[in-house]
C-alpha cells in the first residue's frame, strides 16, 4: 500500500517554524545594534585620548631633548587657550609628533582631519594649551584637547 503525505511530497518549513526563526533574529538584532552604536562612541573617545597622549609624549620629548643638547629651552606656544576655542598655533606640535594623527570624528574637512573653528561635529577634536611653559625656570608646555562643537565641547580628560 503506497502512503501519500499531505503536502504532496514537497518539503519546507512551517509558517511556525518561520515565524520563530523571524522573532530569535529580531531579538538578535535589538540586542546587538545598541551595543555597537555604543561602540562606536567609545572608539571614538579613546581615539581622542591615545591622540591626546601623543601629543603629550612629543611635547615631553621635545622639552627634554634641548634641555639635554642645548641646557635651554625655548617655549613652542605663544597664546593658551580653552576647551571651546582650541588654540591657534598648535600647527607646531603637528611638527614634533612622528606622523599626523589620524584625528577622531568627522568634524573636519574629511573624516579624520582636524576640526577647525566653523566644525559643528560632536566628534569634532581640538587642541589647547594649557601652559605655554617656559624658558626660565625650564618648564615644558603642558596641553590637552577636547572632543565636541564649540557649545559642547569637553576635555578629553573628562570623557
Amino acid at each position: 500500500m503506497q502512503r501519500h503525505s499531505v503536502r504532496g511530497g514537497k518539503q519546507g518549513f512551517t509558517l511556525i517554524e518561520l515565524i520563530i526563526i523571524l522573532v530569535i533574529l529580531g531579538l538578535l538584532a535589538a540586542v546587538a545594534i545598541p551595543r555597537y552604536v555604543d561602540l562606536r562612541a567609545q572608539a571614538v573617545k579613546s581615539t581622542a585620548k591615545a591622540t591626546l597622549d601623543a601629543g603629550r609624549a612629543a611635547i615631553t620629548l621635545d622639552f627634554a631633548s634641548k634641555m639635554v643638547n642645548s641646557g635651554s629651552y625655548a617655549a613652542l606656544f605663544t597664546a593658551t587657550g580653552t576647551v571651546a576655542s582650541g588654540s591657534a598655533d598648535l600647527t607646531t606640535l603637528e611638527g614634533l609628533l612622528e606622523s599626523r594623527p589620524n584625528y577622531p570624528g568627522g568634524g573636519g574637512p574629511t573624516p579624520g582631519a582636524y576640526c577647525t573653528a566653523a566644525a559643528t561635529s560632536t566628534d569634532c577634536f581640538r587642541w589647547y594649551v594649557v601652559d605655554v611653559g617656559s624658558a626660565s625656570p625650564p618648564r615644558p608646555a603642558r596641553i590637552s584637547a577636547s572632543l565636541g562643537d564649540g557649545t559642547t565641547a569637553r576635555d578629553v580628560n573628562d570623557l
